[in-house]
């Protein structure tokens, strides 16, 4: 119950699971080739006792539920500005970073290789990615690859740091590392030379809903219906 064997429609890219769409591949080739690499599992509030300026944070499809939002933006905005790397990815991720936001897909492709734009992330090559949302967010993004007209790989400055967001997280997945483009995708977003932590207290909020729901927001969904039953009965109090 506590450490459920992972399948094949397990959608999580934990580190933990084995199955196609997890990043335990990505998590030991990290590993394999040197570089300093664990599982972040404790609240994100507690990133305070990292050495930001030396360290990279994964968080791959984070779930959570909207109540906590707020907070855990608070918590990776001040990881950033002193120094810390993050790489994130979906809609999710996108909403804990500042100005983060996620518009509608322009195409409804399984997936594309992605045309290369700015920056170093580009020297990646043709990327293979699900275009799951185009990149919205307020402040400027150094546009590093795109589906069609959809910023789907951006690079943004945050104080000291640097956050990287990707669409999906297909490239870091045990079926699509193999891939010289995702394995570059990959070792160009974590950064040379920083501990790489994987965070894993965003992937056990509530595995049951997710593994049923296939991969559904389901907290974004309950929330939602909570609050049209909460304006509903104020109208008819009224």
């Amino acid at each position: 119950v506590l450490a459920p064997n992972t399948t094949d429609d397990d959608a999580r890219p934990t580190t933990y699971n084995t199955g196609p769409q997890g990043a335990k591949g990505a998590f030991l080739v990290l590993q394999a080739i040197g570089r300093t690499t664990s599982r972040w599992e404790r609240p994100i509030g507690e990133l305070d006792d990292v050495d930001a300026s030396r360290t990279t944070l994964v968080l791959a499809a984070p779930l959570y539920s909207p109540a906590d939002q707020q907070v855990i933006a608070i918590a990776v905005k001040r990881f950033l500005e002193h120094g810390g790397h993050v790489l994130t990815t979906g809609m999710a991720g996108a909403l804990l970073l500042p100005g983060g936001k996620v518009g509608s897909p322009t195409i409804f492709l399984a997936e594309c290789h992605t045309t290369p734009g700015e920056g170093p992330l580009a020297a990646a090559g043709k990327v293979p990615m699900v275009d799951a949302g185009a990149w919205e967010g307020k402040d400027k993004a150094e546009v590093a690859h795109r589906c069609g007209q959809d910023a789907v790989v951006v690079r943004l400055p945050v104080g000291r740091g640097e956050a990287v967001w990707w669409s999906s997280a297909m490239p870091l997945t045990n079926a699509e590392l193999k891939t010289d483009a995702d394995l570059r995708l990959l070792l160009l977003s974590v950064g040379d030379g920083r501990t790489v932590l994987w965070d894993e207290s965003l992937h056990e909020a509530v595995p049951g809903l997710w593994d049923a729901a296939h991969g559904l927001p389901l907290w974004w969904l309950i929330a939602q219906r909570s609050e049209e039953r909460r304006v509903g009965k104020e109208c008819r109090s009224r």
